[in-house]
């Protein structure tokens, strides 16, 4: 089943005013093992209890090759605009950019990507883009 079926029915057990704990057996029942797992329950059900009306994932989320085009940046700026065929060319193409790249550049994009990474911990997991 959906995901984002299932967050309605958070969204709905949240309006009821029921408990995390409530709202995941009610979710394993009627779901199964196609449940969602207990931490996305419990976060999910804080996320609307604090007010969130939205369920659908965070802009954050993507395809492989965009979470890695924005992690490495100086790859994105190179590769922006160019279509490719299929992964294997997006693949073949990005190797071969960053193979381009200087040490101190590679060593760069590591840094940035460290940042970033302190950035999503300081946050809690919440989105900070743009902030």
């Amino acid at each position: 089943m959906s995901s984002l079926e299932q967050r309605v029915s958070i969204k709905f057990c949240v309006l009821l005013e029921k408990e995390p704990s409530e709202t995941l057996e009610m979710l394993k029942k009627s779901y199964g093992n196609d449940a969602m797992k207990e931490t996305a329950v419990y976060e999910w059900q804080k996320r609307f209890r604090e007010g969130r009306t939205n369920i659908e994932d965070d802009p954050r989320t993507g395809s492989w090759h965009q979470r890695i085009f924005n992690l490495f940046p100086r790859l994105k700026m190179k590769l922006k605009g160019h279509r490719f065929a299929d992964s294997d060319e997006v693949i073949e193409n990005a190797t071969k950019q960053l193979k381009d790249l200087s040490k101190n550049g590679f060593q760069k994009c590591f840094e940035q990507l460290y940042e970033r990474c302190k950035k999503c911990v300081d946050a809690g997991g919440k989105y900070f883009e743009g902030q």
